[in-house]
Parts: structure tokens; sequence; C-alpha cells
């Protein structure tokens, strides 16, 4: 598990940037230069890059070390988590923050199936239900279900290039069809946030907001005592959502594309004060 770190300096957090990817809005890597302007780190909760598509994984490999050059120039950190489109880069599975108090992990650990609207999840059903029941690891840890969903995965890896045509294009026609995906879809978009619940309460109890992206639909819950944030994707059709951390504050913003590609920060879609952690402890 990476960290125990307490956020004394301008953290940013984003997810789904699919680099390589044929369909992700995000050309060239030199367009998110002005979301990582005067962070001090940046964490990247997975899916950065594409490694599970054989043609896409060069490019992606590529552009993850355009990233990290681009970061270290602009003097931010990069940390990154796994997600299902990059299992091998080169991170953990889900970090803590301010003593526990925000937790952040990608989202793919959320469900058994991992990407149920995925055309290998449709297909492979069940050999994927046979991958969850016949797993002997412990899933009430973490370590368990992180292991659990690496196996998922596995067995999810394309074994062709989707056809998306060029640039892409054909991304969001591919939802359509067989009708189960969209309907899988759909169902997901409206239990993401109740699924996410479930699963924090039972890893996580003690938090007080928690960061995923997976799902490509962005948005802020509040569920009892604790936020919930989307931070959606940089994909054809999704939008996305930047957090800031800073001292006792955490922001989550939009973020708009300028005439020219670049990716900036947006307004505020809400701001919310973090509980002083001298007051956690007591």
């Amino acid at each position: 598990m990476i960290g125990d770190a307490k956020i004394t300096r301008r953290v940013v957090v984003l997810s789904d940037v699919h680099l390589g990817h044929s369909a992700t809005q995000v050309g060239e890597v030199k367009f998110l230069g002005p979301l990582l302007e005067g962070a001090d780190e940046v964490i990247f909760n997975g899916d950065t890059c594409e490694q599970t598509v054989s043609a896409w994984r060069e490019k992606g490999r590529a552009q993850l070390a355009e990233l990290k050059l681009l970061c270290a120039r602009l003097g931010a950190e990069a940390r990154f988590l796994t997600g299902n489109h990059d299992p091998d880069v080169d991170g953990e599975g889900w970090m803590d923050l301010r003593g526990g108090q925000i937790f952040v992990t990608h989202g793919d650990m959320i469900l058994s199936d991992v990407a149920p609207w995925s055309l290998e999840c449709i297909e492979r059903r069940e050999k994927i239900r046979e991958v969850v029941e016949e797993f002997k690891g412990d899933v009430s840890t973490l370590d368990g279900l992180h292991r659990r969903t690496q196996l998922v995965e596995e067995e999810l890896r394309p074994s062709e290039e989707p056809r998306l045509g060029s640039k892409g294009r054909m991304y969001l026609w591919t939802a359509l069809w067989p009708p189960m995906r969209p309907l899988n879809i759909l169902r997901v978009w409206l239990t993401m946030f109740a699924k996410a619940e479930r699963f924090t309460e039972r890893f996580r109890p003690t938090s007080e907001v928690f960061l995923f992206g997976h799902f490509h639909r962005p948005g802020i819950r509040r569920r009892g005592s604790r936020i919930y944030c989307n931070t959606g994707a940089f994909m054809r059709g999704a939008r996305a959502l930047m957090v800031e951390l800073e001292g006792e504050w955490m922001t989550v913003r939009a973020i708009i594309r300028d005439k020219d590609g670049y990716f900036r920060p947006g307004d505020s879609c809400g701001s919310f004060r973090l509980r002083d952690q001298r007051s956690r402890s007591k």
C-alpha cells in the first residue's frame, strides 16, 4: 500500500487519461500541462495509459514516459495507481492520505467482474464467474481483493485491437452493441455511488473522502458523512474532473479545453473543508 501521506503540499488527482488509446482526448501529453502547473504532487488514479491492447501499448508506454518528464519539468512528483487498462504501471492499487482521511483507488475493485460493460466481460462471463468463485484468497482485505481483481483483469484482456475506426471515431457507437452493453453501462452508472459506499464502508469505514474513477461518469455525492467523487475520464464523449488538495481544503474542478487543445482547470464544482487531523485523533 502506498503511503499514509499527510497533505502539506498542493496535490492534484486525475484519472482515466488513457494515453495511447485511439479514443482518448489527450492526443499529446503537453496538453495536460496546465492541469499540472503549480502542483507539488500529482496522483494519477489508474488507467493513465494503455497496456492491455497490443496495438496501443507502444504509444501508451512512450506517452507515459513523456508524462513523467513533463511532471518533473514542472516540479511535480508523479505517483501512479494501477487500473484495469494499466495493471503493470509502476504503482500500487490504492492510496491513503491524511492518516486515512482520504481513500484513493481506481475503482476496478468495486465490482467483482471489474468492467461488466466491456465486450470481453459479456463474451467471457462464465469464465469470469469461475475466476471469482474459485479464488482462494481472503477478499476481506484489500490485498486479497486486489489480487482477485488482477486475475479477473487478466481474463478481460482484449484478444485483438477494438475496431474503433480512424482516430477512435466509432468509440461511442461501440457502446450500443450488443444491447447488453448499454444496459450494463446504465446499470453501473445508476448504482456506482451506492456500490462505492458499500465498498468504502467495508474497507475504509473511517475515511471521510473516497476518490475514484473507472466508470467514466464524473460526479460528487455526499452519502452520510462521507464525500464520494468520481473524476470521470479524458475519453471521447466523457468529461473529466480534477481534485485539488491543499491544506485543509479539497476542491473539485471541472476541466475545460481551450481552442489550442490544452486542458485547463475550470470552475469549482465544490470545495470541502477537511476536518483537522488532530481532532480526528481525539
